[in-house]
């Protein structure tokens, strides 16, 4: 997300908003550590992330499942 946003800042917008059915806490902080000016609508906010970047409690590995992949270590 944090680069769609430079993509876009580079076109000098008035405002940018991020609108998102679910979000985690440490990518809020990230986006707004980076341009405070920027509103996020979100319908939720859960806390963290696991080791496998999911947002938790979240939707987890459910776009995984759907579509057959699965992960057996850890990120890179």
């Amino acid at each position: 997300m944090l680069e769609a946003i430079k993509l876009v800042e580079g076109q000098n917008p008035k405002k940018i908003y991020v609108i998102a059915a679910i979000a985690a806490q440490p990518g809020v902080d990230r986006i707004l550590k980076h341009n405070p000016e920027i509103k996020i609508v979100a319908a939720a906010i859960d806390p963290t992330l696991n080791q496998f970047g999911y947002i938790v409690p979240g939707l987890g590995d459910a776009g995984d499942r759907s579509y057959g992949k699965k992960h057996t270590d850890s990120p890179s």
